[in-house]
């Protein structure tokens, strides 16, 4: 099985057995504080890659009057379960397609936001430079890594999801953007806010203990880059 047949069967998988619903319990207050920090202006065209169900997409739809969302994932079935939940309202569209092969004009997109995506590509160099050729210039790239070289716990996930995946710090993540024409701006830990955040399993993170470790310990790696 190829990294991309074994990369798709996982996430049809997990659009199938209620998983992809789930992320947004999980990661609703790191993506709130990345969205909340997002200059958006009316009628910006927004890009979310590793859309997964869309619901930070359909946010980023709903961030300005006209704003403009696509949320793109390799899976079909993400991309139907993201269509289907879609309140149809909040200017935003789904698409099937790689990351590393985004079919798109160059220099699209206002933004690129970018949640626990990037960690599963096979060629991180060709992903990075398809994202910075969608890029306008001027444009803005956030990207949010939740498997890095920072967080111990998040090791063991590759073996888990039975896919291939990166596992970078800060420094690897920044040296990768910039080679594909980013300028990275800053990079921070985002942890998860919420004093009483409820729980919802994954099988990546299947108590408690494992989300306090990961999104309030150790936290996601947040990188603010522009083209």
């Amino acid at each position: 099985m190829t990294h991309h047949e074994a990369l798709v069967a996982l996430f049809d998988r997990l659009a199938a057995d209620g998983t992809a619903d789930r992320y947004e319990s999980l990661h609703d207050d790191v993506a709130r504080q990345v969205l909340e920090a997002m200059e958006v202006r009316p009628g910006h065209q927004l890009l979310d890659v590793g859309c997964g169900a869309g619901w930070v997409t359909r946010r980023l739809g709903k961030k300005a009057p006209g704003a403009q969302a696509v949320g793109i994932d390799a899976s079909r079935a993400m991309i139907s379960r993201a269509d289907e939940v879609s309140d149809w309202t909040s200017r935003a569209r789904f698409e099937c397609m790689t990351i590393e092969d985004i079919d798109f004009p160059d220099g699209r997109f206002d933004h690129v936001f970018a949640l626990d995506a990037l960690e599963y590509v096979e060629d991180l160099a060709a992903a990075a430079s398809s994202l910075a050729r969608v890029t306008k210039e001027g444009g803005c790239l956030e990207l949010i890594v939740h498997r890095h070289a920072d967080a111990p716990q998040t090791e063991a996930w590759s073996e888990a999801d039975g896919v291939p995946m990166h596992h970078l710090d800060a420094a690897g993540w920044a040296a990768a953007l910039t080679a594909a024409g980013f300028t990275v701006q800053g990079t921070e830990a985002l942890r998860d806010e919420r004093e009483d955040a409820t729980f919802e399993e994954t099988p990546l993170v299947p108590d408690s203990e494992t989300r306090d470790a990961s999104l309030r310990g150790a936290g996601l790696l947040w990188l603010r880059a522009t083209r």
